[in-house]
């Protein structure tokens, strides 16, 4: 019996050495892709290096909405008021998207503050301060009105405050005109994204698709979140959208390159590792496998998410939007090949 514990101990450490070295294999065949892919180069940069959060906002206005006809711009401020709580009673109901695991659990939600949302709305309130006590005496008096609603929210975004954020979301869904939801929907995926619940601002943003006039930014939105859940294929069709009908957005064609960069790589490796698990599944040690390669379960592993359902919606989307124009397909020009020859370098 001793003899055969050595020979299996043998072999196990055999078969982890073999494991061990495709990793390393593998990691020199991506990055040999990354200087020599034609998109990869023309991108200059990886996914993970670009901005993909939600910090896009609308105004009010685009809604035919007046905030001096919600807020009381003229009158000074009482010397304290407490910043606005969102009280109003609500209902459990799917409109407030309580079963999305992000809002069922929004008091353990954490964030960072948003001080750039204070921008838009700049002309009306100075400081936070100043939004969060007007808005929060105008909530006083009319308690379910959905543009306060949105205004508490922004506060507490900028605040940083991702519960109290969810909770004055959840009322400005509920109260909203069906027209008008889209608003309270982007609001809530963007915090949701930003507290590591990326796959709840999926369902929120295709929600919200379905209702706004604005498709490109949400298509940019949603490609954002799909290029950061690693869902290239989703993440190209969203930003195939938005090249078509706002082609100067910035950074888009570097996005759009790099999306098909990893699309290309995920395909070139899967090819590489298809024998080779194939002759390490042979081997029959499934629980070596799971002690020494959990990479490959985690790569395997697919988002919980609707993907067949989302994917019909963004191609009918596009077919609709798209029907009858002429498409340029070559918006995105080559990046100069000194440009790409300095990234290489840099990489390197």
């Amino acid at each position: 019996m001793e003899r055969l514990k050595v020979l299996r101990d043998e072999y196990l450490m055999e078969k982890r050495k073999v494991i061990e070295a495709r990793g390393k294999e593998r990691d020199e065949q991506q990055k040999s892709f990354y200087k020599t892919d034609p998109d990869c180069l023309d991108a200059g940069q990886h996914i993970s290096e670009f901005e993909l959060h939600l910090d896009m906002t609308f105004t009010f206005a685009e809604k035919g909405i007046n905030i001096p006809d919600h807020v009381n711009l003229c009158e000074p401020l009482p010397s304290h008021v407490e910043p606005p709580h969102c009280l109003a009673e609500l209902p459990s109901i799917m409109y407030s998207y309580d079963h999305l695991d992000g809002v069922s659990s929004r008091q353990q939600l954490n964030t960072s503050t948003e001080t750039n949302l204070l921008t838009p709305l700049s002309s009306y309130f100075k400081t936070a301060y100043d939004l969060g006590s007007r808005v929060s005496l105008a909530l006083e008096t009319n308690s379910s009105s959905w543009v306060l609603l949105n205004l508490a929210a922004y506060y507490w975004r900028i605040k940083g405050n991702a519960q109290e954020a969810v909770e004055c979301l959840r009322r400005a869904l509920y109260f909203s005109p069906r027209e008008h939801q889209d608003r309270a929907l982007m609001s809530l995926a963007a915090v949701l994204h930003h507290s590591k619940h990326s796959l709840d601002s999926v369902v929120l943003l295709h929600s919200a698709m379905g209702i706004s006039n604005e498709q490109s930014v949400y298509h940019f939105l949603l490609g954002n979140i799909y290029s950061s859940l690693k869902m290239y294929e989703m993440a190209d069709l969203c930003y195939r959208f938005t090249l078509v009908f706002s082609p100067k957005t910035e950074t888009l064609c570097e996005r759009v390159k790099t999306v098909r960069c990893e699309l290309k790589l995920e395909e070139f490796l899967k090819k590489k590792e298809l024998d080779f698990y194939e002759q390490l599944d042979r081997l029959k040690t499934p629980e070596l496998d799971e002690t020494l390669d959990p990479s490959r379960e985690e790569r395997e592993k697919k988002p919980s998410l609707p993907q067949d359902l989302y994917k019909r919606q963004l191609n009918r989307m596009f077919s609709i939007y798209t029907k009858g124009r002429i498409i340029n397909w070559d918006t995105c020009k080559t990046r100069d090949p000194a440009a790409k020859q300095v990234w290489c370098v840099e990489q390197g």
